[in-house]
């Protein structure tokens, strides 16, 4: 009896072995979370990710040093000789890397994700756990499968980046818009910024506020500022000269009509002009005149310039005076004036002189000139040299006998050559004649003609005429 109690001594009691039992659960529990495999695998997959995205980030910055630029696309970094393997499809099938460069603000992002798609825009994604590797700031970030619909928080440092939202979705500031929609504009992601919106430049507006004019998209461009056509002009400063906006055109711009130009200015011949005075207005200077009587006559505006007033052309002449003539609005006027006389070289200058032969066109009908006489084989006559071809119509001619012993014919002869014989019947062309006795006025017109020359002569008679005074020789005409 004794030694069968004794062996039971040496045993375990119930008790002590469901007290071993229970720790030794406790003790395979605790284990079994320190080497769960799951959590293993994953560590190991992160660790794998990180050191993939490290090594890429050192064949894009390889690539950036030697050709002195990023790559634009993934494939020019695949295609290039600093990759040698790309890592799609590490540590899982489902796992891919992803490089992208964004050419306005010089910096790249490389991500891996369960999905190909998920970093299309600005790099975010609510899918499962991905990391991304930004070089603006530099650093490693990740969004944890447990915040899925919450923030991403940053590996090194506790920054926040939410997901991005999407092209049409409520924002109240463009950095929560994703980049295929960069600017909350309305409360809500857009891919351009409409009017009233904050912009940079013109290049954020949308196209229906394409200028960006104070940090805010508009329609139209105000005053002052810069443009290139007047369709880009607001309607108040509807004009675009000398390449900026403006409400009226200043004296001596370009114009089309009359409504371009500021205040009571008008467009005259495509400038802006003073409003010029009409025919019979008010003036002070020529300039104050419209074209359609532009000349300022006795401080009225005048279609034409009268007789006496200065000229450059007898266009600008009035009928009444219709020839310019050193500078000077003229009607008919005395060509023969103070032009040289060539006498017969007999007795027309007998009793006076030679000097005296140059009265005759001195302008001075009262004053005796030269004594004429007439013989029967020495007729009295002159010639008056014109000194240029002109248009004539009209002769005057005043003489007087002092002594008349038979009849006596006096004649006028014109030519238009340029060298004349005295005595040569054809070089002259017959105007006038007459045998009136004792005349001491002839007046003779006649239909306009060309002439260089004019001849005055008492021709033979067969008798001794008489003798008398010659005083003075009027050519009204004007020059070719």
């Amino acid at each position: 009896m004794c030694e069968f109690y004794k062996r039971l001594k040496n045993g375990f009691t119930l008790i002590e072995l469901l007290i071993v039992i229970v720790l030794l659960g406790i003790l395979s529990g605790v284990l079994y979370s320190v080497v769960n495999p799951e959590t293993s695998r994953n560590a190991a997959k992160s660790s794998i990710k990180i050191v993939n995205i490290s090594k890429i980030v050192d064949a894009v910055e390889t690539y950036a040093s030697l050709e002195g630029e990023y790559p634009e696309t993934e494939a020019d970094l695949i295609g290039s000789e600093y990759v040698l393997n790309w890592p799609d499809g590490e540590p899982s099938a489902t796992d891919t890397y992803e490089y992208r460069y964004d050419e306005d603000s010089g910096f790249y992002t490389i991500s891996t994700d369960n999905t190909s798609n998920s970093f299309s825009g600005a790099f975010r994604s609510t899918d499962a756990t991905y990391l991304v590797y930004s070089s603006q700031p530099e650093g490693l970030l990740e969004c944890p499968a447990s915040q899925l619909s919450g923030d991403c928080v940053g590996l090194s440092g506790d920054e926040f980046i939410p997901p991005c939202v999407s092209p049409g979705g409520a924002c109240e500031e463009s950095s929560i818009c994703c980049r295929e929609a960069p600017f909350c504009s309305n409360d809500a992601c857009s891919t351009c910024v409409s009017a009233g919106g904050d912009c940079a430049d013109g290049d954020d507006c949308c196209s229906s506020a394409p200028y960006c004019i104070s940090d805010a998209c508009t329609t139209c461009k105000p005053a002052g500022h810069e443009c290139s056509d007047a369709s880009e002009c607001c309607a108040g400063v509807p004009l675009c000269p000398e390449g900026f906006c403006v409400s009226c055109l200043a004296l001596g711009q370009s114009c089309s009509v009359g409504g371009d130009c500021c205040g009571t200015n008008v467009c005259t011949g495509g400038t802006c002009s003073i409003p010029c005075a009409s025919e019979g207005a008010l003036c002070t200077q020529s300039s104050d005149c419209c074209s359609s009587a532009p000349y300022c006559i006795s401080d009225s505006c005048t279609t034409c310039k009268p007789v006496g007033h200065e000229c450059s052309d007898a266009s600008e002449c009035c009928s009444s005076a219709p020839y310019c003539v050193s500078n000077v609005c003229v009607g008919e006027y005395n060509v023969a004036l103070h032009k040289p006389i060539i006498d017969s070289g007999g007795t027309l200058a007998w009793y006076y002189g030679a000097t005296f032969v140059e009265r005759i066109t001195d302008g001075d009908r009262d004053s005796s000139c030269v004594t004429q006489t007439n013989s029967y084989y020495d007729p009295g006559r002159f010639l008056i040299d014109l000194q240029g071809e002109f248009t004539i119509n009209r002769v005057i001619f005043k003489y007087g006998w002092d002594s008349r012993f038979c009849p006596v014919d006096f004649r006028i002869s014109y030519s238009n050559k340029t060298s004349v014989q005295m005595d040569d019947s054809s070089d002259w062309i017959i105007v006038y004649t007459a045998d009136d006795q004792n005349r001491v006025w002839i007046e003779h017109s006649f239909s306009p003609l060309n002439a260089r020359y004019i001849k005055a002569e008492y021709p033979p008679i067969g008798c001794w005429g008489g003798w008398g005074s010659d005083y003075e020789v009027e050519v009204y005409g004007h020059q070719l």
